[in-house]
């Protein structure tokens, strides 16, 4: 196959090549996903000058991209980077043809070069990506179901029950209301999530453009000057809720933002737009980058044998010491407690453990030593909550 693969098309020499570029990833970014003008001006302008985009050519003719778009995850008080995957696509006569393995497996080794613990994805289908040992990581919220049964109750409600509560967009020019905003969001994010992307002015900034280009904004809920909870939405045909965070369970913030979507938005509510359970695919890229930030709730070793087809350097008997504060790695000879494929790590550290599966995969050592391993398991600190709702 006579291709030729661009690590990146800032690679490309000359203005007016790489302007080409630019104007044919535009062009294979609509043809693949259908998205109207406006949101994907927003991406072009606000993602692409950040991202690294690996491209696949035949001859002068582009095949097939994938976007890395980089951000900054925090991570139980310390924060690390990860590229979200997004934009994979390949012209529809070009597909099955091997070149979206390509690209995913280029973008794997060159990530693992970087050291980098883990990169996600939000997949079309989840069949897609398993062969590639991604893992379901994350399920959003349903958040337009939430707030279709919070409309119905607040329709009849008085708008004088809400006074003292006031919801208002996010305006980019309040420089302290976004600022304000984003120290609430951390906040909030950080007493019940073990991972999430960590907010900044600059995101919330960007994430007003992206709701725009949707018909839609990021609102604020305050009661008098403190915030409450926000919200932010996409109304091209229905309102679609991107993300809501407030104090768990607080049904006035959520009345509130139902009163506003009463009073303002009239594009047939949430009726029109058919929801999807959307959800996060996570993989582990560099086996000992990830696990070495990983606690247990006692001091405890497990000898694990990871195996991963795709990144041969993780492959190996590894000694695993949890404490409190983390664990220490180390290569060994010794006779492995378990053995996993670096996609059952993942589902492992990522809080999705499955007991009666590994009982019946054989892959824990001796039966008499079972219930001590899978004891030792359950001690782990795993990520079991994540909370990741970024489009691109």
């Amino acid at each position: 196959m006579n291709i030729t693969l661009y690590d990146n098309i800032n690679e490309i020499h000359g203005d007016e090549k790489k302007d080409r570029a630019k104007e044919e990833i535009y062009g294979l970014w609509q043809e693949c996903f259908g998205d109207s003008k406006e949101y994907t001006d927003f991406y072009f302008k606000w993602k692409v000058k950040d991202n690294r985009i690996l491209t696949i050519y035949k001859e002068e003719t582009l095949c097939s991209m994938l976007h890395l778009n980089p951000y900054l995850l925090s991570l139980r008080g310390g924060q690390i980077p990860a590229n979200y995957i997004v934009g994979v696509a390949t012209k529809k006569e070009e597909r099955r043809q091997g070149l979206m393995k390509i690209l995913l497996e280029k973008a794997l080794h060159d990530m693992y070069l970087e050291k980098m613990p883990f990169t996600y994805l939000m997949p079309a289908a989840e069949a897609i990506y398993s062969p590639y040992d991604f893992h379901v990581v994350y399920e959003q919220e349903p958040w337009n179901e939430i707030m279709k049964a919070v409309t119905q109750d607040v329709k009849e409600k008085n708008r004088t029950g809400y006074k003292n509560i006031t919801v208002k967009p996010l305006d980019p020019e309040e420089k302290d209301s976004v600022k304000n905003l984003t120290a609430f969001c951390n906040d909030q994010l950080s007493k019940n999530y073990d991972i999430y992307v960590h907010r900044t002015p600059y995101y919330y900034e960007r994430l007003i453009q992206e709701m725009k280009s949707g018909y839609g904004e990021v609102l604020v809920c305050y009661r008098e000057d403190q915030i409450l909870g926000c919200l932010s939405y996409m109304a091209e045909d229905a309102i679609y809720i991107t993300e809501m965070i407030t104090n768990p369970k607080d049904k006035e913030v959520l009345e509130a933002f139902a009163v506003y979507f009463n009073e303002n938005i009239h594009k047939g509510m949430y009726e029109n737009k058919e929801q999807k359970t959307t959800a996060i695919m996570a993989r582990i890229v560099d086996f000992k980058a990830f696990v070495k930030d990983i606690s247990a709730t006692e001091e405890i070793g497990i000898v694990m044998k990871v195996t991963d087809t795709i990144l041969e350097e993780n492959n190996g008997i590894y000694q695993l010491k949890f404490t409190q504060k983390g664990c220490h790695i180390s290569e060994t000879t010794q006779e492995p407690d378990i053995t996993l494929d670096i996609a059952e790590a993942a589902e492992l550290f990522f809080g999705r453990f499955q007991r009666d599966k590994f009982i019946n995969s054989g892959n824990i050592g001796t039966a008499v030593r079972r219930e001590e391993v899978l004891d030792k398991l359950d001690k782990i600190n795993s990520y079991s909550k994540v909370f990741i709702n970024d489009v691109v």
